[in-house]
């Protein structure tokens, strides 16, 4: 029988996919808030961490990673798939660990696709108190709360000590119903493009 790879593939999309980009430091709710964003959306919405595509290496492999090397391929396969969901029409709940040194990768990965970007923050205390308890890594993750912020632009921000997940989702919800005229993805662009430093403004 004779295939076509045409036949085996869907019809093009009518419009880009969504991409609700969570973004704190490790250990901030990240997880927790997208399953329940996904609960409270009508709409179907991809989920899927970075912490999954780690999972498809054995962890004797992340023991010799001194230089990160695997690690930065798994982040931009990662990212990579998160841009050809968005633009095969997918709508994507994604969370994001963005050091200053990582932004304008995101902002250019990601330009033509709309991004509600959402600020999941947590005191360093309860971070600390939170990396403690858990057992799905196998060493600690370093706090990067002011890091990860520097930036200083969102389309929303949350603090997940005060607000429970049904509350931040209900929030991203309302956001993605009346997303802003102007995006802080593109506020951010603005901002290199005109010449200014996204780090001090």
């Amino acid at each position: 029988m004779d295939f076509h790879l045409g036949s085996l593939l869907g019809p093009v999309p009518e419009r880009v996919g969504r991409l609700v980009l969570l973004n704190g430091t490790p250990s901030s709710g990240k997880t927790t808030v997208a399953k329940a964003l996904q609960e409270e959306l009508a709409e179907p919405f991809f989920h899927c961490s970075l912490d999954e595509l780690r999972g498809g290496y054995q962890g004797r492999h992340w023991l010799q990673d001194h230089g990160g090397v695997l690690f930065r391929r798994v982040l931009d396969g990662y990212l990579h798939l998160l841009r050809s969901l968005t633009l095969l029409g997918h709508d994507v709940i994604s969370e994001a660990v963005i050091t200053p040194q990582m932004l304008d990768h995101y902002l250019a990965l990601f330009e033509g696709i709309p991004v509600l970007f959402v600020g999941i923050r947590c005191p360093l205390e309860e971070v600390e108190r939170r990396e403690r308890g858990r057992t799905d890594r196998m060493t600690s993750a370093p706090p990067l709360d002011e890091p990860v912020h520097a930036h200083g632009c969102y389309d929303l921000e949350v603090d997940t000590s005060v607000q429970g997940p049904a509350e931040v989702a209900e929030l991203i919800s309302a956001a993605l119903a009346n997303p802003p005229v102007v995006s802080a993805f593109e506020q951010l662009r603005g901002r290199g493009r005109s010449g200014g430093d996204w780090r001090t403004n």
